[in-house]
């Protein structure tokens, strides 16, 4: 039930450019990438990843950690995880209805939020690492005539420096169902926001669609007013945080993401999520079974935005590719065999928008033995990915 739901044109100046954004306020909270992948470094753009900034890793370690999941699971399914696989920082989980940035606003505390984005080329959902930049941060705000604005000005500005001002240290992707973005188009001017009454504006993510605990936004250059967008806003918020949206969120998956996660920080491993390679162990596949999760047989419709299920043909083409055992199994079953401490090996498949990645897991380590993305901008998976997996595999 959504109370109290109001209207407010928010109009600011940058850059001698008048922008204005609408945003959709609640007094109540209003209750994704497709890459099942781990990138660990301060920044990655076509691959390629950037070391952190001097000196925040340091800080990092100094912080306590706030994580903010979705509620599909409950904070005691999270601390499970967490208390066997995160030994990073102190950490504490808060419920994304009650997670307001400003109230960590400081460098005693790292982030960790679930977030989905979206623009008009490419969808995807992930969980970040990050904290505040508080040393470029304070110089802004020194600069700021604070006496001059008003309480939503006020809060408004800090949002958008803190938008803009964050230090990342790496994501985990998850594999989105296509229905969640269906209805968004990429150019609106409506947002959806409720952290302490007010939304907030960041420039670079003007024209997507960007989620997070504290309402989704549509940004782009100028203003268009748009209600039917409204509500698909507000329920693309509801669903990302309340329902079962991804096809890769059990306990094993989440534990085997945070396993490896965990050790490239604590060791600051850098990697890219569209790297490829092939481990010693991927050999052990040659009389092993590889375990492939059904949602593997998913196909994508790009124009539709929707998920189908292949037809059985389809799958018996797709596999002819593979020339070693396989075996396809559902995510639960796959998830209580991880849960187990079975050592076996499972294919973690996902894409962003046409680029699909492959990844073979040990799932007691939670280490990839495999990875590799391909390049031919095609939606869906075929028979020549499974052919060049085999290919390797021969050759390990």
């Amino acid at each position: 039930m959504i109370e109290n739901f109001n209207l407010i044109n928010y109009t600011f100046t940058k850059n001698n450019k008048m922008k204005k954004i609408i945003l959709i306020l609640s007094l109540f909270t209003l209750s994704v990438s497709l890459n099942a992948q781990i990138a660990v470094g301060s920044y990655e753009e076509n691959g390629r990843i950037k070391d952190f900034k001097d000196g925040s890793y340091e800080k990092l370690l100094k912080t306590t950690t706030i994580f903010v999941f979705s509620n599909v699971n409950d904070k005691a399914f999270y601390e499970s995880i967490l208390n066997e696989t995160w030994t990073l920082t102190p950490y504490e989980i808060v419920d994304y209805k009650e997670f307001s940035p400003l109230d960590y606003f400081s460098e005693d505390y790292s982030f960790c939020i679930l977030k989905a984005y979206k623009n008009e080329s490419l969808y995807h959902s992930y969980l970040e690492l990050y904290m505040y930049d508080m040393e470029r941060i304070n110089k802004i705000f020194g600069k700021v005539k604070w006496e001059k604005l008003d309480e939503r000005q006020t809060i408004g500005k800090k949002f958008t420096v803190s938008m803009e001002n964050q230090i990342s240290f790496g994501k985990i992707y998850f594999y989105a169902q296509a229905e969640l973005f269906k209805n968004l188009p990429p150019f609106s001017g409506m947002s959806y926001g409720k952290t302490k009454g007010l939304g907030y504006n960041a420039a670079q993510m003007k024209s997507s669609t960007y989620v997070v605990p504290d309402g989704a936004y549509l940004y782009y250059m100028g203003y268009s007013k748009q209600d039917e967008k409204i509500e698909h806003l507000k329920t693309m918020h509801e669903s990302f945080y309340n329902d079962k949206v991804h096809f890769n969120y059990e306990k094993g998956f989440i534990s085997n993401y945070f396993q490896q996660f965990t050790k490239q920080m604590k060791s600051k491993e850098l990697s890219s999520k569209t790297e490829n390679f092939s481990s010693p162990q991927l050999s052990k596949l040659k009389n092993n079974t590889l375990y492939i999760p059904e949602y593997v047989q998913i196909s994508y419709d790009g124009w539709k935005i929707l998920d189908t299920q292949m037809s059985k043909s389809d799958i018996s083409k797709v596999m002819a590719g593979y020339k070693y055992k396989y075996e396809f199994i559902s995510t639960e079953a796959l998830d209580e065999k991880i849960n187990a401490g079975e050592e076996i090996y499972y294919l973690n498949y996902s894409r962003i928008t046409a680029t699909q990645i492959f990844q073979i897991i040990n799932a007691k380590t939670g280490k990839p033995v495999f990875k590799m993305k391909t390049a031919d901008f095609k939606y869906n998976i075929g028979p020549k990915n499974f052919e060049k997996m085999s290919k390797v595999i021969s050759e390990s």
